[in-house]
């Protein structure tokens, strides 16, 4: 049945939700290709009387409608035919047995939609019955919804005018199809065409409400072949269907995928590879869905799903089950061998064809972990098995990225300086506590920052007079129990460098210089050192992850790059809260270059900053 409630605008990545939650930036994505419309032409069709084996007549006359044919013009469809329904409104006819019922497409395909069907036991006789033709239904006509149907009746009807009698000019010739599918891939828009014939005398009808087409569109999966030729997966209509992916920073740490009413007679048939915008790629699907009887058949009545809505989760339950019902599963992938009726030609190890980048494919989502989502995505699919074909609406990506700056204020610092600006002398506090400091003396800006997938740039200080100042405020006094961190890269170890200076008896923390063994030093005052490192930062060209924990008197923890240590000097020593500003660089030193500055009004935990440093390398913890 044609999807009546899609009615969707076929957007490629259509960003339908955003959401930050503390170290996550979740989006949703959406290939909305399926669409349905429906085009009518309601006018009256009245259908002249026929004659068939009368002797009256020297030969069979199909009695034809007026208008022959009515027509309905289609316009404005993108994307190929994935399946059809039509519509004959408010029909009456004593023996509907007598007629013939023929559509033609733009393209000239022509379907019987009923020839002589339907007799008195059946349906007939019609008074105002509406009835559509869909290949998704079971039976041929016997109700209101039915398959096309080629049956003689068991009635009156003509015997001498067979399903493949050509119907009166200006009708096209024979042959003419049998199904709907007939119309499958093809272009919707321009003159659909329906003629109606009588084929025995006594009794005109008439299409009293005239007819419509439901079209929908989508991606269309194909038959291919496996056993019975030369074995062939045939690609989908779209092939790649693709999602451009724009606005997410930081690295992956989740995907999904949705397949949006997916319909298939055997799914098993299937193979879905999803392709990411470096080059990740995933069997996300694979032979799956398909059941099969005890002498290997398929199992139709077990197989086949209609608009099923199935997400694709690495953290689901389960896998896909037989047979496949809307749920989220893990991607499957199901090998098969010659008397399975999975095709065994085609391994979970065999690359898809065309336009699909070669196996090997990885078969879990975690493939794209770490990575920019930036970019096209694109999923293949392909159907290796023949007899049967598929729908499926439009997918979707649920993407999650772990992003540095939102790890960062989820920990609530109390000043949080990105050093990201381009231009101008603002300093801007990303807190949101309006701490904004001043350049002073023109630090180089926009330099290449510190953090994987983030486009956020870096402030380099020339060692001359260059530095920030931001002035006091209630916020900034985090007195004895705090936490500073940032990323520096150094140009030279001979000198010694300050990183966040408060004045007075303040807080204050230096990297010191290469005869002090790169140390990072807590110091009180600019004169009393409190704790330091054990290990240094290296003036090696590449930023470093500093951070120095404080929870009071008797207690500090350094990180560099993640490893902690900490050797206390002073432990009775107290860190005053001061009415001086809080300067990043002094002058007189060295060239560095500082991004990513975060004050914090208490301790924050190895766990945090862990997640700190992963989140700006990029690396998603497990």
């Amino acid at each position: 049945m044609v999807r009546r409630g899609v009615s969707v605008i076929g957007v490629v990545g259509v960003l339908l939700g955003l959401v930050l939650a503390g170290t996550a930036q979740a989006a949703t994505f959406t290939r909305d290709v399926g669409t349905t419309t429906t085009f009518s032409n309601s006018a009256s069709i009245p259908i002249a009387d026929g004659h068939c084996n009368d002797t009256r007549f020297s030969k069979d006359v199909q009695g034809k409608s007026d208008p022959y044919p009515s027509t309905i013009d289609v316009a404005g469809v993108s994307g190929p035919i994935t399946q059809l329904e039509v519509t004959l409104h408010d029909i009456s006819h004593r023996y509907p047995e007598d007629l013939r019922v023929l559509l033609v497409g733009p393209a000239g395909q022509s379907v019987m939609l009923m020839n002589r069907a339907g007799s008195g036991d059946d349906i007939g006789p019609l008074d105002d019955v509406t009835l559509t033709f869909d290949d998704s239904w079971d039976d041929q006509l016997s109700d209101q919804s039915a398959h096309v149907s080629t049956s003689y009746g068991t009635g009156y009807g003509c015997k001498s005018i067979a399903v493949q009698s050509p119907l009166p000019a200006p009708a096209p010739a024979p042959p003419y199809g049998t199904a709907l599918s007939a119309f499958d891939g093809t272009n919707a828009n321009g003159q659909w065409k329906l003629y109606a014939v009588d084929t025995f005398d006594g009794f005109t009808g008439v299409i009293d409400g005239g007819w419509s087409l439901d079209i929908a569109t989508g991606i269309s999966i194909e038959d291919g072949e496996c056993y019975d030729g030369p074995p062939q997966q045939t690609p989908a209509s779209q092939y790649p269907s693709t999602i451009g992916v724009a606005g997410m920073t930081g690295a992956v740490s989740d995907v999904n995928v949705t397949l949006h009413n997916y319909s298939h007679r055997t799914p098993g048939d299937v193979r879905m590879l999803l392709v990411g915008p470096q080059g990740q790629k995933v069997l996300v699907m694979h032979h799956a869905g398909t059941a099969v009887d005890d002498n290997g058949d398929v199992d139709y009545d077990n197989s086949a799903i209609k608009d099923q809505t199935v997400t694709l989760d690495d953290a689901a339950a389960g896998t896909l089950p037989t047979p496949i019902v809307s749920g989220t599963y893990r991607p499957t992938q199901v090998d098969g061998d010659e008397d399975s009726q999975i095709c065994g030609n085609f391994p979970a190890t065999a690359s898809l064809p065309g336009a699909a980048p070669a196996a090997p494919y990885s078969t879990a989502l975690s493939a794209f972990d770490g990575t920019d989502a930036n970019g096209t995505w694109s999923l293949y699919i392909v159907d290796d098995y023949g007899d049967n074909e598929g729908t499926l609406d439009g997918w979707s990506l649920d993407i999650t990225t772990n992003q540095y700056d939102n790890s960062v204020l989820a920990d609530h610092p109390a000043g949080y300086w990105r050093f990201g600006e381009a231009s101008g002398t603002t300093a801007f506090d990303s807190s949101g506590n309006g701490n904004n400091g001043t350049y002073l003396n023109g630090p180089l800006l926009g330099q290449p920052g510190a953090l994987a997938l983030d486009p956020n740039t870096a402030a380099s200080f020339d060692g001359v007079n260059d530095s920030v100042r931001v002035p006091d405020a209630n916020s900034l006094d985090v007195g004895d129990s705090f936490t500073l961190e940032g990323w520096v890269k150094r140009a030279s170890d001979t000198q010694s460098q300050t990183l966040f200076n408060k004045g007075g008896n303040g807080l204050q923390l230096t990297v010191m210089n290469a005869s002090n063994g790169n140390q990072l030093w807590l110091r009180k005052a600019n004169i009393t050192t409190i704790a330091h490192s054990v290990g240094g930062v290296p003036a090696d060209g590449r930023f470093h992850h500093v951070v120095v924990t404080r929870t009071g008197a008797g207690n500090a923890t350094f990180y560099i790059d993640d490893v902690p240590s900490g050797v206390m000097l002073a432990p009775a020593q107290v860190i005053a809260d001061t009415a001086f500003p809080l300067v990043f660089a002094d002058a007189g030193k060295v060239v560095n270059v500082f991004d990513e500055f975060a004050l914090y009004p208490d301790a924050l935990s190895a766990a945090a900053v862990d997640a700190h440093y992963k989140a700006g390398l990029g690396i998603v913890s497990p």
